[in-house]
């Protein structure tokens, strides 16, 4: 058949095989030039004879066109999806491998994701996908440009630059208040730790990474595609091909699927059609499909599904692992931020060792079964111990720098107080009742040093602060600084009242440099601080209103604590236990408020009386000069008066503070977190996978014995879908191996055997160590509780050690003996400087141990798998505990916890013992009765 020129106006030159149109001499083309995406693109070449006639075989034509579609259609796809495509794609299989991980809601994560919030400091505001280069060293950045003389890739910067890693504006959502600081409390805090610390956003990471795992060895066992085209053009002179030249254009399309099953078989089928030309000599072509599938099944050594499934297995059952270990993380992460207790509850990936996917590398021995490396394996040590002495080592985090302001607060009102003595004494040395200037200069000098030691405590406290900053993922240098109420009633002070002091004792010194060198007239007048201080007697009446109101539930507490053998035992004061005595101790209290109002009156009216028996006309300087001796009595009277009121003021708020009781036996706590601790649950995961192990070993000793079918079928007469059995074949085959050396195998199921004892008696050493912490923590609650009477009954006593010592100072002058002189105790300096500092140690002593109670609340509630978070990641607080109340809080209903007739509704048995562990194998194979799920064919 002749082709028309007119409707086929390109031709083939036979001797150089290029397209060419018929109807000019225009030079040949490239038949297949494509850019990436694009139509079929033709580049010029170098002019050539045309004289070779028409292609007469219009098929071959055809063919070739089509075979130029296909290809058209299918080499764009070469390249795959778009990176945010497949970013995309392994966020989307990751969150649904998150959220179908655990069936407990307890643990789920509906809304699993990585992406940083935009108002975090982490936060990437550039492409994800093509992230900009970061910043180089310039001298390491020199081999990237040229290597040994070898000029590097040029398009390095392709993407953008970026000059800093920290590349987001974080700083706009941060809570500023007016003053320009950064007021954090609880909240704040976790809240923004969770956005910006860098280890919380790496365990996310990490859990997306264990899923990452899931889906890469989820598709393992899924049918798994894939496809293709070769095209390749041969030209051979005749000589070089036996006496013929040759001019071959082939293009093989092929597709092929394979999967691998449970059982340890593999079937792969496959579909390729070739098409050939040949443009040498006579013009021929050729068509032929070829179908083939492969099927193997391994009957023995490697197969079963024990050994085939355990990768998928071990992904899953890790994945769950770090699902619940990330809920345990949290409630550490917030136990941290706020009370510094360390977190030791980490995630960690089993898989993606040496750079592979999924669990590439897995060899089943060791612990996790990679050969004790990277590998989950049993915790020994998890649990936190109880608190040591009063507690202060255990308070950190937001908690301890509350804490450490409260310690600041103290120290400034001893200063304060110590500025008052020293300044009274002088007054006493002026007026003759002291003999020497030994005393005034001994309270001054403790004056000087407690202003040291308060300014080397705050540069400390602000160099903690710096690091605890880092903590939360900010920089050092923002001005962030913790206001909370917590530690607000061991203010037992109130700070006016402080202020009020500080201003008596300026006023007290401006008179002194009065008399002496610069009179003039000092502000506040006396009459304004007289009233600024009856404001604050009145003040005392809610403060009374407020211990009153406490006694109650300190009373149920004073009448159990009396009874706890360790109390009974150590033969402690019975007075600290009185129920009795906190009530007289509040009568008291009130008692002398009232006497502190009537002196206040008193004082008022002298006062005044003293301002009517001023002189006449007198200027003000002189009026001044007149009062001072007047001025000075009245003003150490008030001192004196200030004092009173702020120690009877630190007594009334002293017996109001409270603790929330807790009363929960070892036993019960025992319990609850055997059934309710992640942990607990994620060692007992963690040792039946290492129990598999010995069966996925044992596997490996068995013969080698293999089935497989395979065969071909392939087209007749050029027709690529004219599949004949004629030319085709089906092969069938059985392979055995004796299992004659089998060393390495024998010593790797040896190891596993012993690896897994190894880790059952870990197992029970986890569950002996859970038990030890809880009984620690219950012990280190009990004497909180006690230390709390004892401290603050040591700070009582230190309040009246004071108060007697500061009477000294203002106690009347008594009358002059013939032959002796009128002074003061030649010790009362002394007295005072240890008494303000004995009461600051006590001060210090009572918020230790009520700060570390505190915490010890929250531990005991982490320790017992009970811990429950808010939407804002704070603690819930249960409030009193008692083994009732937390039996129903987490079952819903009353039982005994030792009823072997009860079954608690949890998934969990009542009560785990050693019998429910994993038997060993050696007691298997006395009872195979034992594990009946086990094939019977096991070894």
């Amino acid at each position: 058949m002749v082709m028309s020129k007119s409707r086929y106006p390109w031709r083939i030159n036979r001797s150089s095989g290029w397209l060419q149109h018929s109807n000019s001499l225009e030079p040949p083309f490239c038949p297949l030039t494509l850019a990436e995406g694009s139509a079929t693109q033709f580049s010029p070449l170098v002019q050539r004879p045309t004289s070779s006639p028409w292609v007469s075989d219009w098929q071959s034509l055809l063919r070739g066109l089509r075979l130029a579609l296909v290809a058209t259609l299918i080499l764009p796809t070469l390249s795959g999806c778009n990176r945010a495509q497949y970013r995309r794609s392994a966020d989307m299989e990751v969150r649904d491998a998150v959220i179908t991980a655990t069936a407990d809601p307890e643990f789920a994560l509906p809304e699993f994701g990585i992406q940083v919030d935009p108002d975090s400091r982490l936060f990437d505001p550039t492409d994800p996908d093509r992230p900009p280069m970061p910043p180089d060293d310039p001298d390491s950045a020199r081999f990237m440009e040229c290597v040994d003389g070898h000029r590097g890739w040029k398009y390095w910067h392709k993407d953008g630059d970026v000059a800093d890693v920290e590349v987001n504006d974080y700083t706009r959502g941060l809570p500023f208040n007016s003053e320009g600081k950064i007021a954090i409390n609880q909240a704040q805090a976790v809240a923004l730790a969770r956005l910006n610390a860098r280890d919380y956003q790496q365990q996310l990471e990490t859990l997306y990474l264990s899923a990452l795992d899931v889906t890469a060895e989820r598709f393992r066992f899924q049918t798994q595609l894939f496809g293709g085209n070769a095209t390749q053009y041969t030209t051979a002179g005749d000589v070089y091909n036996g006496g013929l030249p040759s001019q071959l254009l082939s293009t093989t399309n092929q597709m092929r699927a394979q999967r691998l099953f449970t059982a340890g078989g593999s079937l792969a089928v496959g579909l390729a059609n070739t098409i050939v030309w040949q443009f040498a000599g006579p013009d021929t072509n050729s068509n032929v499909s070829l179908a083939n599938f492969v099927l193997t099944q391994p009957l023995l050594q490697f197969a079963g599904k024990p050994r085939i499934m355990e990768l998928l297995t071990r992904a899953e059952r890790n994945l769950l692992a770090n699902v619940r270990t990330f809920d345990r993380y949290q409630q550490g992460f917030y136990l941290d931020v706020v009370t510094g207790a360390p977190n030791g509850s980490t995630l960690q990936r089993a898989g993606g060792l040496f750079g592979g996917s999924g669990l590439t590398g897995f060899t089943g021995v060791g612990v996790g079964g990679f050969g004790g490396v990277g590998a989950i394996g049993l915790p020994v040590n998890n649990a936190i111990g109880g608190g040591g002495g009063t507690g202060a080592a255990n308070l950190g985090g937001l908690l301890g720098f509350l804490q450490q302001q409260q310690f600041l607060k103290n120290q400034r009102v001893r200063i304060a107080g110590l500025r008052d003595t020293y300044l009274q004494l002088q007054s006493l040395f002026e007026a003759g009742r002291l003999d020497n200037r030994f005393q005034v200069d001994f309270a001054r000098q403790a004056y000087f040093t407690n202003q040291s030691v308060y300014l080397n405590s705050l540069i400390g406290y602000r160099n903690a602060l710096d690091g605890y900053k880092v903590r939360l993922g900010l920089p050092p240098h923002l001005p962030v600084e913790p206001q909370d109420d917590f530690f607000s009633q061991f203010e037992l002070v109130d700070p006016r009242l402080t202020t009020l002091r500080g201003q008596v004792a300026t006023r007290l010194e401006a008179i002194s440099l009065e008399e002496d060198e610069n009179p003039g007239v000092a502000e506040p007048s006396i009459g304004e601080l007289t009233t600024a201080a009856g404001a604050l007697v009145e003040d005392l009446n809610a403060d009374l209103a407020r211990t009153r109101a406490a006694l109650p539930p300190r009373l149920r507490l004073l009448e159990q604590l009396a009874t706890l053998p360790e109390v009974v035992e150590s033969r402690l004061d019975p007075i600290i236990f009185s129920t009795r005595r906190p009530q007289e101790i509040v009568d008291q209290l009130s008692r002398e408020a009232e006497q502190l109002r009537s002196r206040l009156a008193e004082n008022i009216e002298a006062s005044a009386a003293q301002q009517g028996s001023n002189t006449p006309g007198a200027t003000p300087l002189e009026l001044q000069i007149q009062r001072q001796p007047e001025d000075k009595e009245a003003l150490n009277q008030l001192s004196a008066f200030l004092l009173e009121l702020s120690l009877l003021q630190a007594r009334a708020r002293l017996h109001s503070i409270n603790l929330l009781p807790i009363n929960v036996s070892p036993e019960v706590a025992f319990h609850v977190a055997l059934s309710r601790r992640a942990d607990w649950m994620n060692a007992k995961a963690s040792l039946v996978d290492t129990w598999r192990l010995i069966r996925f070993n044992a596997n490996a000793l068995r013969s080698n014995m293999s089935v497989s079918l395979l065969g071909d079928i392939g087209t007749t007469r050029d027709n690529p879908l004219n599949f004949g059995a004629a030319n085709g074949r089906l092969s069938a085959g059985l392979t055995f191996d004796l299992p004659l050396t089998r060393v390495i195998e024998r010593n790797q199921f040896r190891e596993s055997l012993i690896v897994y004892q190894q880790a059952r008696r870990s197992l029970m050493q986890f569950r002996d160590e859970i038990q030890r912490g809880l009984r620690a923590r219950l012990r280190q609650i009990q004497l909180d509780q006690v230390n709390l009477e004892l401290r603050r009954t040591a700070v009582d006593v230190a309040i009246t050690q004071t108060d007697v010592a500061r009477l000294k100072l203002i106690e009347p002058q008594k009358p002059v003996q013939e032959g002796k002189t009128n002074s003061t105790s030649p010790t009362v300096a002394r007295d005072v400087v240890d008494a303000l500092q004995n009461l600051n140690d006590a001060q210090q002593s009572l918020i230790q141990v009520w700060g570390d109670y505190e915490i010890q609340r929250r531990l005991l509630d982490f320790d017992m798998g009970t811990l429950q978070l808010n939407a804002d990641g704070l603690w819930s607080d249960p409030g009193e505990l008692t083994d009732d109340q937390l039996l129903i809080h987490c079952y819903g209903q009353m039982y005994n916890p030792f009823d072997t007739g009860f079954s608690p509704p949890s998934p969990e048995a009542a009560f785990d013992s050693p019998a429910a562990l994993p038997p060993e194998p050696e007691a298997l194979e006395d009872n195979p009765a034992a594990a009946p799920e086990w094939p019977a064919n096991s070894p």
